[in-house]
C-alpha cells in the first residue's frame, strides 16, 4: 500500500523547509567564537529549539569579524521554522547583500522564496515574486534537486504546468530516489492533483476475494465508509447505507465499507448478519484509515470520478441521518444525477 500524498501545497510549501539548512560554517579561521556560536544554532535547530537557534545565529553575527552570510542564513532559515514570514525575508535580503559564493546567493534566494511562498496563501501578489526567487534559485545553483522542487511547486500554484513539468523532470533526474519522487510523478502525469486533495493510491483485497484499488473506482463516485462493529454509531448508520446502495446505479456510484475490526471473524460474522451485501474492506491493521489521515470512526469520505476527494463526513447526527447529509453531496455529482 502506498503512503497517502500531501493533500495540499501548503503542506508541501513547508515540506520545501527541510532543504533550507545552509552548509557548515564559512567564517574566518580566526573566528572561533562566531564559529561555536553558528554550531551552537545548527545544533538547537536539528533539536526544533528555534528561539534559541535565533538567537545563536545572532550571537554569531554580532561575534564575527566580517560580514557573515552563514549567519544570515541561519537567522532566516530559523525564522522560515518559525513561521516568521517576514523575517526571514529580511534575513535573506541581509545575505543576499553580502553573499559573494552563487550557492550562499542560491541558498538565500530559495529562503526568501520559501517565505513568499508561504504568504501567499494570502496575499496572491506574493506568488510571482516566490517564483522569482526560486527560479534565482536554480540559476545561481543548478544542480541542487530542492531549488527545482521549489520552483515546481510555485508553478504548480500559479497553473504553468508545461513549465512546471520540465522543473520537476529536472528534480528527478537529479533525486531519483527522493521520498517525494512518487508525489512527484503523479504531479507530472496530472499536474491538476497538486491542486486539490485526492485519495492516496491503494490496493486491497475484498471480503468478496476481488482486487480494489483507486483506479478500479475512476469514473464512478465513490462513498467510502470508514467503520468498525465496535463503534454504536457506525451501527446506527446501517439502515442509511442500505438506501444509498439501493438509490444509485452501482455502474456509476459504489459503496465501500472499510472495517478497522482487528478480529476478522467477528467483522464476517456481522457483516453476513447484517446482510451488507456491498464492497467490504477488512483494514485491521489500519493502514487505509492512516493514508486518509483519519481519527474517528465513522469517517464517510466522497470520492469523485477521478479520484479527488470531494468531502468528509465526519461521525453522526442525531438531527440528520448519513443519507441525509451525503444526499446533498451526491445530487450535485453530475455522474449521478444524469442517470
Amino acid at each position: 500500500m502506498m503512503i497517502a500524498p500531501c493533500k495540499k501545497l501548503r503542506i508541501l510549501a513547508f515540506a520545501i523547509l527541510a532543504f533550507c539548512l545552509p552548509g557548515k560554517a564559512q567564517t574566518p579561521s580566526g573566528d572561533d567564537a562566531s564559529s561555536g556560536e553558528i554550531r551552537r544554532g545548527e545544533e538547537a535547530y536539528a533539536a526544533h529549539e528555534y528561539p534559541e537557534a535565533l538567537a545563536a545565529f545572532a550571537n554569531a553575527s554580532r561575534l564575527s569579524h566580517v560580514a557573515c552570510v552563514k549567519c544570515y542564513l541561519g537567522m532566516s532559515m530559523t525564522c522560515v521554522a518559525m513561521k516568521n514570514w517576514p523575517a526571514a525575508g529580511a534575513f535573506a535580503d541581509q545575505a543576499l547583500a553580502i553573499a559573494t559564493a552563487d550557492a550562499d546567493k542560491a541558498k538565500a534566494h530559495n529562503l526568501k522564496g520559501t517565505a513568499n511562498l508561504a504568504l501567499s496563501f494570502r496575499d496572491a501578489s506574493k506568488l510571482p515574486l516566490a517564483e522569482q526567487e526560486y527560479r534565482a534559485a536554480t540559476l545561481a545553483d543548478p544542480a541542487v534537486p530542492p531549488y527545482h522542487f521549489s520552483l515546481g511547486v510555485a508553478l504548480l500554484k500559479e497553473s504553468h504546468d508545461a513549465e512546471a513539468v520540465q522543473e520537476l523532470r529536472r528534480f528527478l533526474q537529479l533525486a531519483p530516489s527522493d521520498a517525494k519522487a512518487e508525489i512527484v510523478k503523479q504531479w507530472i502525469a496530472e499536474p491538476r492533483r497538486s491542486r486539490g486533495e485526492f485519495a492516496p493510491d491503494f490496493h486491497v483485497t475484498t471480503a468478496q476475494g476481488d482486487e480494489l484499488s483507486l483506479a478500479s473506482l475512476k469514473g464512478k463516485i465513490a462513498v467510502l465508509d470508514f467503520w468498525a462493529t465496535w463503534c454504536a454509531p457506525c451501527r446506527e448508520s446501517l439502515p442509511d447505507l442500505k438506501d444509498l446502495v439501493k438509490k444509485y446505479p452501482p455502474d456509476h456510484f459504489i459503496l465501500v465499507s472499510i472495517s478497522l475490526d482487528e478480529d476478522r471473524n467477528a467483522w464476517q460474522e456481522f457483516v453476513s448478519r447484517e446482510k451488507m451485501t456491498w464492497t467490504q474492506v477488512n483494514d485491521g491493521q489500519s493502514e487505509l484509515f492512516k493514508n486518509f489521515g483519519l481519527q474517528d470512526v465513522p469517517t464517510y469520505i466522497v470520492l469523485g470520478a477521478d479520484g479527488a476527494i470531494i468531502q468528509r463526513v465526519v461521525g453522526t447526527s442525531p438531527q440528520q441521518s448519513i443519507a441525509y447529509r451525503l444526499k446533498d453531496i451526491l445530487a450535485r455529482q453530475p455522474e449521478l444525477n444524469s442517470h
